[in-house]
């Protein structure tokens, strides 16, 4: 399940995305606001959100419509009623989910939820596109499960180079990526599995 399809999921929820970055705060309600074409939309805040998208969103606002707060500048800009909130910050409020999105590189951003799943996507002509991890990082992830959760860096590298014909650095580099997504954790010469997928 990508990122915007767990959000209709959840839709009757109250969910709280938060993120610096602001293009990925509108692509995001603009994408949920596509996928919810026959039900009626209301958006608070929507002189702000139409000053950065510069086309007209069709709204309805009524007890049925399904409420997006676009960057509420604290919780006291909250409805009463209301389903999805974007801030760039964790503003306080009564959130069933909590969406929290990083850059992770220069086109490729990390969702991760209250219960620690992740979601991986690029922004393509102003779309969420999920991503999936290429099967070296599950393959690394596999190998350090058969340590124990535990192994010297020095092996990991070699092992992994070895079995993709990678040079040593190539594999550092996948490792850094990984411990980027919170997956692993690398220190004192040992690399450290910290969430499982």
């Amino acid at each position: 399940m990508d990122l915007i399809d767990y959000i209709l999921y959840i839709k009757s929820e109250r969910i709280l995305i938060y993120s610096y970055f602001i293009r990925v705060r509108v692509i995001l309600i603009l994408n949920v606001i596509e996928k919810l074409k026959n039900e009626h939309i209301c958006i608070i805040n929507y002189d702000r959100l139409l000053k950065i998208i510069n086309k007209e969103v069709e709204q309805k606002c009524d007890e049925t419509s399904y409420i997006i707060v676009f960057d509420p500048e604290n919780e006291f800009e909250l409805p009463i009623k209301y389903n999805l909130v974007t801030s760039a910050t964790k503003i306080n409020g009564k959130f069933d989910e909590i969406i929290k999105i990083d850059k992770v590189l220069s086109n490729l951003y990390k969702a991760e939820n209250k219960s620690g799943n992740i979601f991986l996507f690029k922004i393509t002509n102003d779309r969420i596109i999920e991503e999936q991890l290429k099967p070296i990082y599950e393959e690394i992830l596999d190998l350090l499960k058969e340590f124990g959760g535990e192994a010297s860096l020095t092996d990991i590298v070699n092992i992994i180079s070895k079995r993709h014909n990678m040079s040593r650095d190539s594999v550092r580099d996948e490792l850094v990526f990984l411990k980027n997504l919170g997956l692993i954790d690398i220190k004192n010469k040992k690399v450290i599995i910290t969430r499982l997928l």
